[in-house]
């Protein structure tokens, strides 16, 4: 099938992707979903020698290269994947049938980011109820409160959270950004994008996406 990397988030792994997606292509055929771990993510190991996000790149374009050769293939990215897929775009573009940036990582510099403020916009109690101490951030993140949710993030992203290389990610997140000018393109992308943002995102914004659509 036509070859689609899925690129989780920061600082997790491919299962919340999993989890999300799969539902999408039970009456979907002709796709080849991969779903990778991210380097000091899951199940795939951090390096002493990976200091920037450059090296996250060339890292994931040789894994690319290796899976698919030199067929097409389609990008979907969510947060930090999101900015990796960026720079694939960057870097392949030429190479890929499409992108879907999901609540994608936009503008690295904290200061020059646009964020809402954290807006909850249905309030649960039994959600409240069940959040245990190190859970307390969710009572702002989470914008429709509901004890699903919580069982999904609690499923899915807490044993990625657990599992990841914190040292690692620490040191490079001290080098977040491309060295180089990530969304200046010599010609626009030609393939198919979607952009998915959300309006109460008060962790990735939405208002930073409008930048890309040129």
């Amino acid at each position: 099938g036509i070859p689609i990397f899925m690129l989780h988030g920061w600082p997790s792994d491919h299962r919340h992707m999993v989890e999300s997606f799969e539902p999408l292509f039970q009456q979907r055929s002709g796709w080849r979903r991969i779903y990778p771990d991210l380097p000091g993510m899951g199940k795939t190991p951090a390096a002493s020698w990976i200091t920037n996000q450059d090296q996250m790149l060339e890292i994931l374009m040789a894994f690319i290269q290796q899976v698919v050769s030199d067929q097409r293939y389609v990008v979907a990215g969510s947060s930090y994947g999101g900015y990796l897929a960026r720079g694939l775009v960057h870097r392949h573009g030429a190479k890929m049938d499409g992108v879907f940036l999901i609540v994608p990582a936009v503008e690295t510099d904290e200061a020059k980011q646009h964020l809402p403020q954290p807006q909850v916009l249905v309030e649960d109690p039994q959600f409240l109820a069940e959040l245990k101490p190190e859970e307390a951030g969710l009572s702002r993140m989470v914008v429709v409160q509901s004890v699903e949710r919580l069982r999904f993030f609690r499923t899915y992203f807490q044993p990625a959270f657990a599992a990841a290389d914190h040292a690692f990610l620490e040191r490079l997140k001290n080098h977040y950004a491309f060295s180089f000018p990530v969304d200046q393109l010599t010609t626009p992308f030609p393939g198919p994008a979607l952009i998915l943002t959300g309006r109460q995102d008060s962790t990735c914004g939405y208002r930073d996406a409008w930048t890309l659509l040129d």
